[in-house]
């Protein structure tokens, strides 16, 4: 372990010469098992890349507690082998989304033609009947101007989290409002 986090260039090229093959292998064989099938050959090499830069970034820089405890062989596969599943998690994530939800940041709503103190209240009533945290989420955006990284932050609640409820929210009140524009209104 002393010979990866080593400082000299020699014994560090030396050492991750001998462990990063292994630690590949190890990587592709759980990727295999996890996603499967050749139509996900590409995924899994670009989610074992992910991981293994990420293990090895974390190794070296001892970024965490958790990598600055990692003091045999064993536990470096298990360290690269739990980042790796939490890359494939997220790829399953990712793949769950539709379009609107995988988007970087949410759209400014164009201001709606109507602006009346009814419409208003129609639509605040529209953003209540929301699952929580959206109603919240969206106020925090729409009403109080924050960012999507400052809710994130002030939620303490991962960024694509943020944007999925955001997307799910608007498709929401989206569908909600168009059925008020339709004659007869919107119906309870």
């Amino acid at each position: 372990m002393q010979a990866l986090r080593s400082t000299d260039p020699g014994i560090s090229r030396r050492s991750w010469a001998q462990a990063y093959p292994l630690l590949w292998e190890a990587a592709q064989r759980l990727a295999r098992r996890l996603l499967a099938g050749d139509s996900h050959e590409h995924d899994r090499e670009d989610l074992c890349a992910t991981a293994m830069q990420q293990f090895v970034t974390g190794l070296v820089q001892s970024s965490s507690e958790s990598f600055n405890q990692i003091s045999t062989w064993d536990d470096c596969l298990s360290m690269m082998r739990h980042i790796l599943r939490l890359r494939v998690l997220d790829f399953f994530r990712a793949q769950g989304r539709n379009r609107e939800d995988a988007m970087e940041a949410v759209p400014d709503i164009p201001t709606p033609p109507r602006t009346d103190a009814a419409s208003l209240s129609e639509l605040l009533a529209l953003v209540d009947e929301l699952d929580p945290p959206k109603p919240d989420l969206l106020r925090d955006r729409f009403v109080d101007g924050y960012s999507t990284d400052e809710i994130a932050q002030r939620r303490q609640m991962n960024r694509n989290t943020v944007v999925s409820h955001f997307a799910q929210g608007l498709r929401y009140l989206r569908s909600r409002l168009e059925k008020l524009e339709q004659p007869g209104g919107l119906q309870p």
